[in-house]
């Protein structure tokens, strides 16, 4: 027993090898402290920390602090309560997570010479990690009901990111195996998703009622590797057995794509992929290829009743003018900007909440976003792009219309096609004024005579000459 610490610990972590074991653990106070023995596996508890073993078997951390290098010491900024904290040899690292906006995750190496990394996220920090070495991957979750997952040498932004669910992050874990990789999370509406990574997609959803536990609260979650089992309840425990999936070629052909109907499907150019956008507020990346399902995420429009998150329907959708980004508005009214690439909404306008928003569009010349709706008016709104210097201004135009805007389409104009040389000087010649006028000669002889002598024309008081009126007649005779 080790006692006399000077804040309450909440949450430890115990790593045995045969050569180093090292216990670390994290208090209410967002302190680190960790204990490393040497050849605890030959020695002993007592003898790997160089000391006595007590008749009580107790001693004081003010002793443990006293001791040689057997004992490390590890302390991080003071950042709050420490939800988790694991060692992970793998990367000579200690992790933790906290509530703190600043340092939400924390790296803190064993060696006292490296650098301590940070992840922050300013929605309330993170409640729960898991890191999977085989993957080489690290998932979080919090109060922001998202789940992350982040690569530990790319922390500037996570590679996928889940939205799904209706309450905040309390558990999650990852799992591997030949046939799949996925993320087990549950949230504190005591539901349990499994998201596949690979097609970045809610795999399956568990929303059982469990006697003992409450809304809110998660009494125990444990996911069993070697009998992939899931562990879950309170004063009952619901036990969760994985079932391998029939391989027949009915289910490996059947795709399940929106819930509820399909309000618009777009085709993207420059990723070659197809986005749809459903009632159900979900948003769908397909493969235009073989049709398979690249990334899907919940919950773009939502709106809070009595404490519970309900998704609204998605009215339109489009793409700005680099075809990056993905616009949609939904029964909330709220214009929002995705990256349909791993579904994080990167910015929304809550200029236009009190007008019903029917359809949207994207002008490419002038970087104006354009909504219409039931006011009978349409608006722009300037896309800062997420730069904050500069001023989003909202533009109206005059009301012309004496009824609802149901739908209205952005065209631009044709471009001028530069004449040639040629074309030039055809164009001259005709806006010449004694081309127009011999022009209009020629073909009033032309009608009369069917000559073509144009000095002639060019002088009407002039007749022919006897003689050749009267070839003409002789001619007439023959």
């Amino acid at each position: 027993m080790i006692y006399g610490l000077a804040s309450p610990a909440s949450c430890f972590s115990y790593v045995f090898r045969e050569d180093i074991s090292i216990l670390s653990f994290g208090d209410h106070s967002g302190k680190v402290q960790a204990l490393r023995f040497k050849n605890l596996f030959y020695d002993g508890f007592w003898t790997g920390l160089g000391i006595g073993q007590p008749a009580n078997n107790q001693v004081s951390w003010a002793t443990l602090k006293k001791l040689d290098k057997s004992v490390q010491i590890e302390a991080t900024k003071k950042v709050g309560f420490i939800s988790q904290i694991k060692c992970i040899p793998d990367l000579n690292i200690i992790l933790t997570c906290t509530t703190d906006p600043t340092y939400s995750l924390n790296f803190i190496p064993i060696q006292s010479d490296r650098p301590r990394l940070h992840i922050s996220n300013p929605e309330g920090g993170f409640d729960c990690f898991e890191y999977h070495h085989e993957m080489h991957l690290i998932a979080t979750g919090g109060k922001d009901r998202t789940l992350r997952i982040w690569q530990p040498d790319r922390l500037n932004r996570p590679v996928m990111q889940f939205h799904n669910h209706g309450g905040s992050v309390d558990k999650v874990y990852l799992v591997k195996d030949h046939e799949f990789q996925v993320a087990i999370s549950v949230d504190a509406l005591r539901t349990i998703r499994i998201f596949d990574l690979k097609e970045q997609s809610l795999h399956q959803e568990f929303n059982y009622p469990i006697n003992g536990v409450e809304r809110g609260w998660v009494g125990c979650f444990h996911h069993n590797r070697a009998t992939e089992q899931i562990f879950y309840g309170g004063t009952e425990i619901l036990m969760v057995h994985r079932r391998s999936p029939k391989h027949s070629h009915h289910h490996a052909n059947h795709v399940v794509t929106h819930k509820q109907a399909v309000v618009a499907a777009l085709y993207n150019d420059l990723f070659d992929c197809i986005v749809s956008g459903g009632q159900d507020s979900s948003i769908i990346v397909w493969n235009c290829v073989d049709g398979e399902k690249i990334i899907q995420f919940f919950n773009a429009h939502t709106m809070m009743d009595h404490g519970k998150n309900i998704a609204l329907p998605i009215r339109k959708m489009t793409f700005d003018s680099s075809r990056r980004r993905l616009l949609t508005v939904g029964e909330d009214n709220l214009i929002k900007i995705w990256n349909f690439n791993n579904g994080a909404c990167l910015s929304k306008f809550t200029h236009l909440e009190n007008t019903v928003v029917n359809d949207i569009g994207y002008h490419k010349n002038r970087d104006l976003v354009m909504a219409a709706g039931f006011n009978s008016s349409i608006f722009m709104v300037r896309d800062t792009r997420g730069e904050d210097e500069v001023e989003e201004t909202v533009y109206e135009w005059e009301r012309l219309h004496r009824s609802d805007i149901t739908a209205f389409q952005v065209r631009y104009p044709v471009e001028v096609i530069e004449p040639t040389e040629s074309e030039k000087i055809a164009k001259a010649i005709r806006h010449t004024p004694s081309a127009k006028s011999t022009r209009s000669n020629f073909s009033h002889r032309s009608n009369r005579s069917g000559h073509s002598h144009g000095h002639l024309s060019q002088h009407s008081s002039v007749r022919p000459s006897p003689s050749a009126a009267s070839t003409r007649s002789n001619g007439s005779h023959r």
